[in-house]
């Protein structure tokens, strides 16, 4: 029976119960749950690094839920003071501060953080030592901070990620497609979210059935 396919925007699901855990996350997702301990008198921010796609955002959902916290803009960054953009005394998450150029504003973000007592989780695609930030107490900073990394997906868990972003996607694959799918990508999240993209769009596009002709003809 021909499979249907709908054109529905990708909604991904950020629900804590809903991330993937595997050797590849357990440290960060470790990390993350204990983090910052109520009875700990370490460093109130944090970073979480890991490749693009790798789920940080999700896994900074996760910590949001229990901190009950916020997320502040990237892009206002430099634009106003930090009590302007962190106004409130509530934990936050910064997103990647890789792409922030006002090094200025981002250390008295910093600074900020220490002073107001709330807890900060930045996010980077970059270990805090390959950042190219100049400004040395910022780098120093930076560099003291406690790091969660999540590193590049095991073969078990891109599986469960290829499937989830095709059913975030209202696109249902089967196990054969999926083995497919996974011996001839890169094995990286970000490759598994292109495709799961270009599947969507094309198959969409061409109003084809997801088969695994299709899926040879994309990846010629």
């Amino acid at each position: 029976m021909p499979q249907l396919i709908f054109n529905w925007q990708a909604q991904p699901s950020y629900a804590p119960e809903d991330f993937i855990i595997s050797d590849a996350n357990a440290e960060a997702v470790n990390f993350i749950d204990s983090w910052p301990s109520a009875n700990s008198a370490g460093s109130k921010i944090a970073i979480l690094t890991g490749p693009e796609a790798s789920g940080k955002t999700h896994l900074c959902y996760r910590w949001l839920a229990r901190v009950k916290g916020v997320i502040l803009d990237e892009s206002a960054i430099g634009t106003a003071p930090s009590e302007k953009i962190w106004p409130n005394k509530a934990s936050a998450v910064l997103e990647n501060i890789q792409h922030i150029k006002d090094e200025s504003a981002l250390f008295h973000l910093l600074r900020h953080a220490e002073t107001s007592g709330a807890s900060l989780l930045l996010t980077s695609t970059l270990p805090a030592k390959e950042l190219a930030f100049a400004l040395p107490d910022l780098r120093s900073r930076l560099l003291a901070l406690p790091t969660a990394h999540i590193n590049p997906p095991d073969e078990l868990l891109l599986r469960v990620f290829l499937s989830k972003g095709f059913t975030d996607r209202q696109l249902r694959v089967n196990d054969e497609i999926l083995d497919y799918i996974i011996k001839r990508i890169e094995r990286s999240f970000a490759a598994a979210r292109d495709i799961t993209e270009k599947i969507e769009r094309v198959s969409l596009e061409n109003k084809r059935e997801i088969t695994i002709p299709f899926i040879k003809k994309l990846l010629d």
